[in-house]
């Protein structure tokens, strides 16, 4: 790259690794939520700074208010103390580059354990590790149940089949006899759309002609109903609604709430934050930081220091 800068060329380089930023960029910008929110020249930029710009301000205060959905010190949100999975010194290798690197995690029932960081740190390994898509590993995994369901972080390319009908697609993966059966198909379609109100052109209407909220709902009907033991959540309200998403955090909590242990993977720090009993902060395929239950609810009390802490372990300061 230095080589094209010296010959006149201009270079827009997309990265999240910020020892590129700092030793190559001339001048260095923030996109967040599809806007451009930072722009600063090199000899005038502080990592600190940078870091708050990425996460952006938060105010944990008005995160998820809708009929009490978080209630972070009820006695309702008592973790059980039952193990379901537990990732022991887990490193993932994929054409000699190391993608996880000694990932040390417990999953218990009836917990939502938050996993964040910036996108492309080892978020997709390690859900195709825990999902089961990714047998190649070393270290110790163990698990109390088979039963996964994974709502995937991309619906288009791995959620659905965009030519089957709503129906086709709620039953994808559902268990049930006579299942080519068209009168038991329109059954289980109508109570689905009903209970998760995906909203359907007409009955019988192909997944593509839904709008992109409804199309995360079905998928999350789907991966719920298997009622397995294990729900990763995985992007869940990424291009979706408020209304949409505040359905879908419900169905979440709910989900605890019922004893399931659930991974929620997001990009999304005012979701991981409303919503999670622990988080773990990965960072080159490493997690270098799991902040408890008593961190994030102490942590509301001075929210922008724990947004700065969180920010800065994103992109691999203070580890």
């Amino acid at each position: 790259m230095r080589n094209f800068k010296n010959d006149g060329k201009t270079i827009i380089l997309i990265t999240h690794k910020l020892n590129e930023v700092k030793e190559i960029a001339d001048e260095v910008s923030v996109l967040r939520k599809g806007k451009l929110v930072y722009s600063v020249n090199r000899d005038k930029l502080d990592i600190k700074e940078l870091s708050k710009q990425i996460i952006g301000d938060i105010d944990l205060s008005i995160l998820i208010s809708d009929d009490n959905l978080i209630k972070s010190e009820s006695e309702n949100n008592i973790i059980s103390k039952d193990k379901i999975l537990t990732l022991g010194n887990i490193s993932v290798t994929d054409k000699s580059i190391t993608k996880l690197y000694d990932i040390n995690l417990d999953l218990y029932k009836g917990e939502i354990l938050g996993i964040c960081g910036v996108e492309g740190n080892g978020q997709s390994e390690l859900t195709e590790l825990i999902y089961g898509l990714n047998k190649k590993y070393t270290g110790l995994f163990t698990k109390n149940t088979n039963r996964i369901s994974l709502v995937p972080d991309d619906r288009l390319k791995k959620g659905m089949i965009k030519e089957f009908s709503v129906g086709e697609n709620l039953l994808l993966r559902i268990p049930c006899k006579n299942i080519f059966s068209k009168k038991l198909l329109r059954e289980k379609e109508g109570e689905l759309i009903k209970e998760y109100d995906i909203r359907v052109p007409e009955v019988g209407d192909i997944m593509e002609n839904l709008s992109g909220g409804n199309q995360q709902k079905a998928i999350v009907a789907r991966e719920i109903k298997l009622n397995s033991d294990v729900i990763i959540f995985s992007q869940p309200t990424r291009g979706v609604d408020i209304k949409a998403s505040s359905f879908i955090h419900q169905k979440i909590f709910n989900e605890k709430m019922n004893g399931k242990g659930i991974i929620l993977v997001s990009a999304d720090i005012d979701e991981l934050l409303a919503l999670s009993d622990r988080l773990a902060v990965l960072f080159n395929g490493k997690i270098v930081k799991i902040f408890s239950k008593e961190e994030l609810i102490s942590g509301k009390q001075n929210s922008s220091e724990l947004i700065e802490k969180i920010g800065q372990l994103m992109i691999g300061i203070g580890i």
